[in-house]
């Protein structure tokens, strides 16, 4: 198979490269998770859900997948961006999921979180002066 440098370069094929069992999940309403049991991706209720349940109820469904395929009894978790803060989610609202993961690295954006703080508070020097 061809794979450009680029992709050689991302964190997963390193790891893989190193020796490491590497598993990639896939976030509700993307091109392949398109296959919902019940609802057709033209229906308003497939796309009825946030960040948040995606922390609550597909993390830990992926934990609980990888782990029994592997036979692990914990595993390392890599997330970014939407990944990370669903993760955030499932460890702050099921508890029982910390004992499953080792070790986790999470990468957001705060930049964007920094500009919205100080947006915020313009808007809010603005309003107040007035």
């Amino acid at each position: 198979m061809l794979v450009s440098h680029f992709f050689i370069s991302l964190p997963g094929f390193i790891l893989v490269n190193k020796g490491y069992d590497v598993w990639l999940a896939n976030a509700r309403g993307s091109t392949n998770s398109q296959r919902h049991k019940t609802l057709k991706s033209s229906d308003n209720a497939f796309w009825d859900f946030s960040w948040h349940e995606i922390g609550y109820y597909d993390i830990p469904a992926e934990i609980d997948y990888i782990l029994d395929h592997t036979g692990n009894k914990n595993l390392t978790f890599i997330g970014f961006s939407m990944g990370a803060s669903a993760f955030l989610v499932s460890m702050s609202t099921r508890p029982e999921y910390n004992s499953k993961v080792s070790t986790a690295f999470c990468r957001i954006t705060l930049h964007k979180i920094y500009f919205m703080y100080i947006s915020c508070l313009l808007e809010i020097s603005f309003f107040s002066s007035s």
